[in-house]
């Protein structure tokens, strides 16, 4: 989109389309994940995989990097249709509370806005 790369296949250039497209077949929710991604870069972030912790996405305070700071959040991406029970989110909370990190469930609705909410465990 913003033209700093060119990514081929095959030795052929791809279009942003068909990179999107060639994406999408391959990884489950590519579109959900890529307009968070998106919108959390726009918003100044730096956003790195969160994969080997569970989730999609570790995000950095703004201005910051790996290296830098350690990362303020984790991101897991959903639709409005998805469905998660209490324990599956408990797991993520307890699970980005042991890394340090707040859990954030990134909710893109039919209109591929994105809807941020955050899930902390509380102590008394």
């Amino acid at each position: 989109e913003k033209k700093k790369i060119d990514v081929k296949k095959a030795g052929k250039k791809l279009s942003a389309k068909k990179l999107r497209e060639y994406a999408a077949a391959r990884e489950a929710r590519f579109y959900s994940k890529y307009i968070v991604f998106k919108d959390l870069r726009e918003r100044g972030y730096c956003v790195k995989t969160g994969f080997k912790f569970g989730f999609d996405f570790r995000v950095y305070p703004r201005g910051k990097r790996p290296g830098q700071a350690h990362s303020k959040q984790v991101i897991k991406v959903f639709t409005q249709d998805d469905g998660k029970s209490m324990i599956e989110l408990s797991r993520m909370v307890r699970l980005s509370g042991n890394i340090k990190t707040i859990f954030t469930a990134a909710v893109v609705d039919s209109e591929n806005d994105v809807n941020y909410y955050t899930i902390q465990r509380i102590t008394p």
